[in-house]
């Protein structure tokens, strides 16, 4: 029988590292990371941090991609394969977010992810008529500016956090949360608890409170509650116990902002499902 860490890295998506530096040289110097002088990028992928809902491949033990041990409410790690307890939460260390639209073929098509749409395109797009809100959703509209969900490519909101999460051995893991729709609430409210945390800081004159820090130098708990409209009941996140990221993993969590504002991280979104960690279908516009 496969272990929750065989079959969670079978088939899980994952977000392509291409053209960076590992955070931790691999030197081979002490004895260390010999082997892997030929691993280029495309040998390395950051896990997304998912929240299981009732109906996760991942919690139904008929299903391919079943994970021993997955229930409804946890959170899964996706390469690693480490579940973590819905009350217990993972320890994650934010280092960068990014804001953009993600655009999906219908769900009758077998298309899937269509790719990614900016922020300034999605405005757009919107100003010109070419998106257009249908029942609480974006929809790209057909030529004549109307809208049929079964025909039309629909728009999803996202917003990635990319960070760090304690695993369970201890040690931080390149990570990306990924919240849409009614998450995205979760989102503002980490950012807004992110950018009110201040420092103290001392120049020529005097010391002054400065906000924000940077932010790979806080650490949350992220944890899954259970959430109800509606429309359905699902798990969502819940951040909490905002406090400072440990010492030594500080340089990581920097290394890995860097990689990430500099355009060296890439999400293969195409292996990731359409939502994460909410209601399936269920819309941030209404909420």
């Amino acid at each position: 029988m496969a272990t929750a860490k065989q079959a969670a890295a079978s088939a899980a998506p994952v977000a392509v590292i291409e053209k960076r530096e590992l955070a931790i040289p691999l030197s081979g110097a002490d004895g260390a990371g010999g082997g892997f002088e030929d691993a280029g990028s495309e040998a390395y992928a950051i896990p997304f941090l998912k929240v299981l809902q009732t109906n996760s491949p991942e919690v139904d033990e008929t299903h391919a991609k079943h994970v021993p041990g997955a229930k409804p409410g946890m959170i899964l790690n996706s390469v690693t394969g480490d579940l973590f307890d819905a009350k217990e939460g993972v320890k994650f260390i934010p280092c960068a977010r990014q804001w953009k639209f993600l655009r999906w073929a219908p769900r009758s098509s077998s298309q899937g992810f269509r790719g990614e749409v900016s922020v300034e395109e999605y405005n757009r797009m919107r100003d010109a008529g070419e998106i257009i809100t249908h029942e609480g959703r974006d929809y790209v509209a057909l030529p004549d500016h109307t809208v049929d969900d079964k025909r039309c490519d629909r728009v999803s909101d996202t917003r990635a956090h990319f960070g760090l999460v304690i695993g369970k051995d201890g040690m931080p893991q390149e990570v990306l949360l990924s919240l849409t729709s009614t998450q995205i609430k979760k989102s503002k409210l980490l950012m807004t608890q992110l950018q009110q945390k201040r420092v103290m800081v001392t120049g020529p004159d005097g010391s002054k409170t400065i906000q924000p820090r940077n932010m790979w130098k806080n650490m949350v708990t992220i944890t899954s509650v259970k959430e109800t409209n509606d429309r359905g009941t699902w798990f969502g996140v819940h951040f909490t116990q905002l406090t400072d990221s440990p010492e030594e993993f500080q340089s990581i969590g920097e290394a890995f902002h860097a990689s990430v504002t500099g355009g060296r991280v890439k999400v293969n979104y195409a292996e990731a499902e359409e939502t994460s960690g909410d209601a399936p279908h269920v819309d941030s516009d209404k909420f």
